[in-house]
């Protein structure tokens, strides 16, 4: 298993590690940390899992007042954007 911050350093473009925008030489790196850190792999699968399962619900819309307190609780109020 890797150290810490190793993970903290290849898992910090996992979004764009997941979506296939990466460059070819970090998805290598990833791919091989990947290999070796059951942990990365359980982060990995979680945020592909969690995606999905947005993507199945994005259509429901939540009441503005569990928005606020989502946005609040995830410390992102700032970036709340109202139609």
């Amino acid at each position: 298993m890797k150290n810490e911050s190793s993970c903290q350093e290849l898992l910090g473009p996992l979004s764009e590690y997941i979506s296939g925008e990466a460059a070819e030489s970090l998805c290598m790196q990833i791919n091989a940390h990947l290999a070796e850190c059951e942990n990365c792999r359980v982060v990995l699968n979680t945020v592909r899992q969690t995606i999905l399962l947005y993507r199945a619900t994005a259509s429901a819309e939540l009441p503005d007042e569990v928005s606020d307190r989502l946005y609040r609780v995830l410390d992102i109020a700032d970036y709340m954007v109202r139609p």
